[in-house]
């Protein structure tokens, strides 16, 4: 087996390499480097916008924080806000209460001076009608009636002074 070296049949191969190179460059490896590159940049694209969407999430997320914490802190003022009316208005229903139960205390203690008062009026008036009494009964002969009224007053003057004192 010899191997000759045929020039022609080299061309023919060669001029059909070529024209094989050609055909599947303009069939198959054009359009393949298209729809890669194509390809590529809707995934650039695809990118872009998840990055753009991902900043914007960021900045709602930011505003959202804000505006939460600018809600606790209206929150917490007003609660706070609450807690200063509620203890003034503690302190004036305890400042009320008080004063309603001095006013109560003080017109017990009126009554119940007026009627110690209206008792001892009562008293004493009973301990000179009966001591007139009798007085009358025991002085009949011996004293006039001004001088047993005036005896009975005596009587209930240094009572009262003993009851007073």
């Amino acid at each position: 087996m010899e191997m000759s070296f045929n020039v022609p049949t080299l061309v023919i191969q060669i001029a059909n390499f070529l024209i094989l190179w050609i055909a599947l460059d303009m069939v198959l490896y054009k359009p393949m480097l298209g729809a890669i590159a194509e390809r590529q940049e809707k995934i650039k694209k695809a990118i872009d916008e998840a990055e753009a969407v991902n900043r914007e999430a960021l900045s709602l997320k930011e505003q959202y924080d804000a505006k939460l914490k600018e809600a606790r802190q209206e929150a917490a003022s007003i609660v706070n806000a609450a807690a200063v009316e509620g203890q003034a208005l503690k302190s004036q229903l305890v400042a009320e209460g008080n004063e309603d139960k001095q006013r109560i205390i003080e017109k017990g203690h009126s009554e119940v001076s007026r009627e110690r008062q209206e008792a001892l009026s009562e008293v004493k008036g009973r301990v000179v009608n009966l001591s007139v009494d009798l007085a009358s009964q025991l002085f009949k002969d011996a004293l006039g009636p001004d001088q047993h009224r005036a005896l009975v007053s005596e009587f209930a003057r240094k009572a009262s002074q003993i009851h007073a004192g």
